[in-house]
């Protein structure tokens, strides 16, 4: 999810997904086939983990926040997707995409963006000219710091990174 609003955190993230979980649940004709893929899966929550990536352009300062959520199975999570993008979080409008990793095709429908293309770059192209950015993980959008007890992650991207994310 791209253009995330002032001030949202890991939880309001993972509530606004969970609500969107929930509508299809809700709209589906069978709703014990969801929770029967949870439990095949052995997975106890559609969500298996939801990030707040912080970007900082290090040439122009410009900083984005993208929210990155796993769900499983990921036939609800595309449905989630599907459903999400006429809902806004916090009143604005998000960009939500399906996220894989750029190195093998992507085929079907729901149009996949690679790590690469969220931030703009051409990982094919010439490095030299391939702007640097710094990745952080935070716990909200705001200018509230992570906390000392969740995990940071800072460094150059250049290319895209593995995972499967919705």
């Amino acid at each position: 999810m791209g253009e995330l609003p002032a001030q949202v955190s890991r939880q309001d993230l993972k509530a606004y997904v969970r609500q969107g979980i929930d509508e299809v649940r809700r709209r589906s004709a069978n709703p014990s086939r969801i929770d029967a893929l949870l439990a095949r899966a052995r997975i106890t929550s559609a969500i298996t983990d939801h990030v707040i990536l912080r970007l900082t352009n290090q040439a122009t300062g410009a900083v984005s926040h993208q929210g990155l959520v796993a769900i499983q199975p990921a036939k609800l999570g595309l449905d989630v997707i599907k459903l999400l993008v006429d809902i806004p979080l916090q009143g604005q409008t998000v960009k939500i995409c399906r996220y894989r990793h750029s190195s093998f095709d992507v085929r079907g429908s729901a149009r996949a963006k690679s790590l690469s293309e969220l931030l703009g770059t051409n990982p094919i192209g010439n490095l030299a000219n391939t702007p640097s950015f710094r990745l952080e993980l935070v716990e909200t959008t705001g200018s509230i710091s992570a906390p000392a007890h969740m995990p940071k992650a800072t460094g150059v991207v250049r290319t895209g990174t593995r995972g499967v994310f919705a």
